[in-house]
């Protein structure tokens, strides 16, 4: 039993280094605002890159955004710098190291830098988050492997929060004069939620969604933003689960003694 427990040990520990990502990730996190709201946007990194410069460029889209300000965080062995927007509206940061000879740069992992930018008045649409990387490495053999993960900023006026298995009738929410036949109604996540022909809608995920009413013609005539969060289900799930641990724990303790019970009277 002890050695079946230690291979078991054993294989957690080791698969999961066996098959890491070598690739490193950059990603840039999606945020929900409304027109006048200041918002801060994170860039992350996940596994340690080797690499001699970085240039790192963001452009936004200043007729929906302001910049306000960007904040780099330190890295080891290697420095950040710059962070600033330049005349053609785009956002630019570096990360310059000394060590690109080194097996693995040991680095952090993590937020590496903050934009802060405010949403102006009027703004109506999203703004997408799309992330340029330039490597100045000696060659492209020492080039660094990556990827981006782009995000977005979801512009919405009222935003509200719902939880896993809520329903909600946005039919009766249309003005009078809108004639509920003629409407198609739609949802922009519906992983999140879904809405049928007669607006009835139901949240079926976390994340965010937004569901919209077009009139035949294709005119958007009712829009709603949601946020659905699982709290209430995670407390419902351990109120579930807690039982079935401890029931299970009890029928493994159970048959145990009773096979030692039995192999010691043998």
């Amino acid at each position: 039993m002890k050695k079946l427990f230690l291979l078991i040990l054993f294989y957690i520990i080791l698969i999961p280094n066996v098959y890491a990502e070598e690739k490193t990730v950059f990603s840039i996190e999606s945020k929900n605002s409304a027109p006048g709201k200041e918002v801060t946007i994170n860039v992350s990194m996940r596994n340690n890159p080797k690499f001699e410069l970085l240039s790192f460029q963001l452009p936004i889209d200043t007729t929906q955004v302001e910049f306000l300000e960007c904040n780099v965080i330190g890295l080891k062995k290697a420095t950040l710098k710059g962070c600033s927007i330049n005349p053609y509206n785009t956002i630019v940061f570096y990360a310059l190291t000394m060590y690109a000879d080194e097996d693995k740069l040991l680095t952090n992992t993590g937020k590496i830098a903050e934009i802060h930018l405010k949403v102006k008045e009027g703004a109506n649409k999203d703004v997408p988050l799309s992330l340029n990387i330039t490597d100045y490495g000696k060659s492209d053999t020492e080039k660094l492997d990556y990827e981006i993960e782009n995000g977005y900023i979801r512009i919405a006026g009222d935003i509200k929060t719902k939880v896993i298995n809520e329903k909600e009738d946005l039919s009766k929410e249309l003005g009078k004069n809108v004639g509920t036949e003629s409407i198609t109604w739609e949802s922009s996540d519906e992983e999140t939620a879904t809405v049928d022909p007669e607006g009835n809608v139901e949240f079926r995920g976390s994340g965010n969604a937004t569901i919209i009413a077009k009139d035949v013609e294709g005119n958007i005539v009712y829009k709603k933003n949601y946020f659905v969060n699982t709290k209430d289900n995670h407390m419902k799930e351990i109120k579930i689960v807690i039982p079935i641990v401890l029931i299970s724990s009890l029928l493994l303790f159970f048959l145990f003694n009773k096979k030692r019970k039995l192999k010691n009277e043998n």
